[in-house]
């Protein structure tokens, strides 16, 4: 009902109704982190775990543990909001929180015309209505481009090609905190994929995920150079290796017991595992020799030990205790015994073998041949002055007598691997505990969509032109069908952020104030955002560019605008200055 001007200023009132000073400062903060926290010249933030007295402190650029320790105050809701989604999106992609965080705050605050443009300077007057039809063109416009085959930014991932493959993992694992040296990057890059080939599914039908099939061991005190991959199973628990266990044996059976065979529960089967027993209460001056029971005890142990024997069982597995008799008696018989495994370790042995777990000794089969698995050689290990035990991959030396004919009719195994990453200090094997699984996580994503895109600012500046042109072209032909000009502002704005995103992501110092500086106020936005691009098309030869995977970096791109839109729209849904959100 107001005049057209007056209804250009009523979002920026409502956006400062909604929010106290310090809650947009809070949002100012949090775009600077998000500027200075990617790639290899990233800053580290160091953070409180919580404000009691002796608090522990959190260092790292990583955003999955900055914004875990991100202090908020009680009434700053919409930074709790934004802060929540992006660890959502963490949750989901596993990469590109940052991305996401920067590039939402930044189209939030200046179509709400709380900030200034980057290559304007000047503030963005817009109504909400224009806003949120800005947003969705400029989304419709992304998916466009992201649809584009020919897209100049769109790279075709070869596996054949090693340098390429690489340039993926390159980019998750830019933490200056843990891999300041370019040889730990390069050296701990061949080992994650060395690992990331040796677990992929052996078919297009087994939707088995990368992830279940990867473990990883984590030793602080040796260099990263030290960290390895190794085909099959590192557990930490306890093995009593068999007496006569060849050094580079072969493949053998494994039975896996996911049960306690540390005494021998009576109750009312006669077959092999359980037995009945009564004492008549009648007679009260019976007196019993208490090795009775634990002769009757170990009988039943030696049964067992003869069918496991008779099986050509070589590896027998257990989640709980082993009886030591037991443990020592099938030693000497040529039986390695594995006890105390977790449930974690329960469940990658049975992947790795195919064995099927027996829950209860009531439930053992008449064959123990028809539930094992197959397992290549055990060893034990010892690092940094403490024993583990590796259980090798199946099919790395020759086959036992009658494994053969068990793999075809056991379960399905899938191969396993377990990843020995170091660090030489806490901090770094902290960032490393967090960067790792993120850049196997990015590594899958490329493996399924079968391309990536071009880092280091190239496609977000290669984005930014493609919606600058639209929006222009739209702008002028007066808001026919793309809607009004002011919508195609809006749309500007967007794209005008994007670039902003772009300046903060080349891979040195140098590129980067050279970057910022060709984004100066006084040059036009389109032109500033040609000039950027062409900078950044001009150093693909480099090393280092990187690649990026293209779910996360997508969904990073539209989930930002969404949620844009979200903040936008609470205006018009919930009165914020009589009650607030939460």
């Amino acid at each position: 009902s107001g005049k057209p001007r007056d209804r250009c200023h009523r979002l920026a009132d409502f956006a400062l109704a909604a929010m106290e000073a310090d809650e947009i400062a809070e949002l100012g903060r949090l775009i600077d982190v998000a500027s200075n926290c990617v790639g290899p010249c990233a800053r580290a933030q160091a953070l409180r775990t919580s404000d009691a007295p002796g608090a522990g402190m959190v260092l790292s650029s990583s955003a999955a543990a900055v914004l875990q320790h991100w202090p908020m105050a009680r009434g700053h809701h919409v930074v709790r909001l934004v802060v929540e989604t992006t660890q959502g999106h963490l949750q989901r992609h596993c990469d590109g929180g940052w991305l996401f965080l920067n590039f939402c705050l930044r189209v939030t605050l200046v179509l709400l015309g709380l900030r200034r443009s980057g290559l304007t300077g000047q503030f963005v007057s817009l109504s909400r209505t224009a806003a949120l039809h800005g947003l969705a063109l400029a989304s419709a416009w992304m998916h466009e481009v992201l649809a584009d085959e020919a897209c100049p930014c769109r790279h075709k991932l070869s596996w054949s090609d090693l340098p390429s493959v690489l340039a993926v993992l390159r980019g998750p694992l830019c933490k200056p905190v843990a891999l300041a040296c370019s040889d730990d990057l390069r050296h701990l890059t061949v080992v994650i994929l060395e690992a990331f080939l040796h677990v992929l599914p052996s078919s297009v039908d087994d939707d088995s995920k990368v992830e279940s099939n990867l473990r990883y061991s984590w030793f602080g005190g040796l260099d990263i150079s030290w960290s390895s991959v190794v085909h099959g199973l590192v557990l930490d628990t306890p093995a009593a290796l068999a007496v006569d266990a060849p050094r580079h044996g072969g493949d053998s059976l494994l039975v896996l017991f996911h049960a306690s065979l540390e005494q021998w529960l009576p109750g009312d089967s006669d077959a092999l595992g359980m037995e009945s027993y009564a004492v008549d209460t009648e007679f009260t001056r019976v007196t019993m020799d208490p090795s009775v029971l634990r002769q009757w005890e170990l009988s039943q142990y030696q049964r067992l030990a003869d069918a496991v024997v008779a099986a050509g069982i070589r590896v027998l597995a257990c989640q709980k205790l082993v009886d030591p008799w037991l443990c020592d008696h099938l030693q000497h018989r040529g039986v390695t015994v594995l006890s105390r495994l977790s449930l974690r370790h329960v469940d990658h042995v049975q992947r790795m073998t195919g064995a099927v777990p027996i829950a209860s000794l009531a439930a053992l089969p008449e064959r123990l041949g028809d539930v094992c698995g197959l397992v290549g050689r055990a060893e034990l290990r010892t690092v940094c002055q403490r024993t583990y035990t590796v259980l090798h991959h199946a099919g790395q030396g020759p086959a036992a007598a009658n494994a053969t004919a068990v793999a075809s009719s056991r379960a399905v195994a899938r191969p396993c691997a377990t990843l020995l990453v170091a660090a030489p200090d806490e901090p770094g094997l902290a960032e490393l505990r967090r960067c790792v699984p993120q850049a196997v996580r990015c590594l899958q994503e490329a493996a399924i969509s079968g391309a990536a895109l071009h880092g280091g600012g190239r496609f977000e500046a290669h984005l930014a032109e493609a919606l600058g042109e639209r929006a222009r072209r739209a702008g002028e032909a007066g808001g026919e069908a793309d809607g009004s000009a002011a919508a195609c502002g809006a749309a500007g704005a967007v794209a005008d952020c994007l670039l902003e995103v772009a300046a903060c992501l080349p891979a040195d110092s140098k590129r980067r104030s050279a970057l910022a500086s060709s984004v100066s106020p006084s040059s036009g936005s389109f032109v500033a955002v040609r000039e950027l691009a062409q900078r950044l098309k001009g150093c693909s030869g480099e090393t280092s560019v990187v690649l990026d995977a293209q779910g996360p970096k997508v969904g990073a791109l539209l989930g930002a605008l969404d949620l844009a839109g979200i903040l936008i729209r609470l205006g018009g849904v919930l009165d914020l200055v009589n009650h607030p959100i939460g």
